[in-house]
């Protein structure tokens, strides 16, 4: 088994608290996992439009899976989903091969849409 993580910030882009999507994502994730730990953590990135450095708390959730196109999928599926109740612009997801994919969350949602 390898580890995945999706990070989830704890705040939407208004600045108002998800502890319900928090409380989502955990149990989805225990449910398919059978468990998550989930860490208190600080991210920071560039604001494209101003250069400014953004800065903001998550929650890192960490998952213990296997390294399968099933669950990879599962896994894009579920970050999407965070983002998209979250209200996000994008979400990070380390997959459990290492590799990671800054998710735009409108672009995927999209995906979805045009996929029904």
């Amino acid at each position: 088994m390898r580890e995945a993580l999706i990070v989830c910030p704890k705040n939407d882009n208004d600045g108002r608290p998800l502890p319900l999507v928090k409380k989502r994502a955990v149990r989805f994730l225990a449910d398919t996992f059978g468990g998550c730990t989930v860490r208190e953590a600080e991210g920071a990135w560039i604001n494209p439009d101003t250069g400014d450095v953004q800065q903001e708390p998550v929650w890192e959730f960490t998952v213990a899976c296997h390294d399968t196109v099933t669950v990879r999928s599962l896994l894009h599926s579920i970050a999407v989903e965070i983002g998209l109740q979250a209200d996000q612009h994008s979400m990070y997801l380390r997959y459990p091969s290492g590799n990671v994919e800054i998710i735009e969350i409108a672009r995927a949602e999209a995906a979805l849409v045009g996929a029904a």
